[in-house]
């Protein structure tokens, strides 16, 4: 090749807006979620090719929003569930739960994971009104917990077995 092939790498970093203008609150855990899962991987995988410039590029809506969430100022409906009390969890919270909480790739976030995959197993075999009438609490509780811990990168390390059962 007589001259030299020039690449421009491009990481574009984006999430929309979450927060709600009225309520205040973000409407989608996004962001939350995959900054626990994803943007670290790209940060280390480049600092392995010291030599290779590349270009990062972070929206100022997604600064915005981990900026919020590392202050403690940002809830999400997924992660303000996660929080209460499930003795404090309505019937629609239920719902919206075995709705909401297998939002993720199943075959990556959710079957690795045995009880998470179990609970995810009883929702597409039984159906969600079958959750709602015979889930106990304890179900509730664990998927509220596998949700947010099958988000977090492999990279700090594994559950523990008193945990993954």
């Amino acid at each position: 090749m007589p001259h030299p092939l020039h690449v421009a790498f491009i990481w574009h970093q984006h999430q929309p807006l979450y927060k709600s203008r009225i309520a205040k609150e973000y409407r989608l855990p996004w962001v939350r979620l995959h900054g626990t899962k994803d943007y670290l991987d790209l940060v280390l995988l480049l600092e392995r090719y010291p030599k290779l410039h590349q270009t990062v590029n972070l929206v100022p809506s997604l600064i915005l929003q981990i900026e919020d969430y590392v202050a403690g100022t940002a809830f999400d409906p997924y992660l303000s569930l996660a929080l209460r009390a499930i003795d404090q969890i309505s019937t629609e919270q239920r719902q919206f739960i075995i709705e909401h909480f297998f939002d993720a790739n199943h075959h990556t976030l959710i079957d690795p994971h045995p009880r998470y995959s179990e609970l995810f197993g009883q929702r597409q075999d039984k159906g969600r009104s079958w959750c709602l009438e015979n889930w106990i609490d304890r179900d509730y509780s664990d998927l509220l917990a596998w949700h947010n811990l099958a988000w977090i990168d492999p990279l700090f390390g594994t559950i523990p077995k008193s945990i993954s059962g």
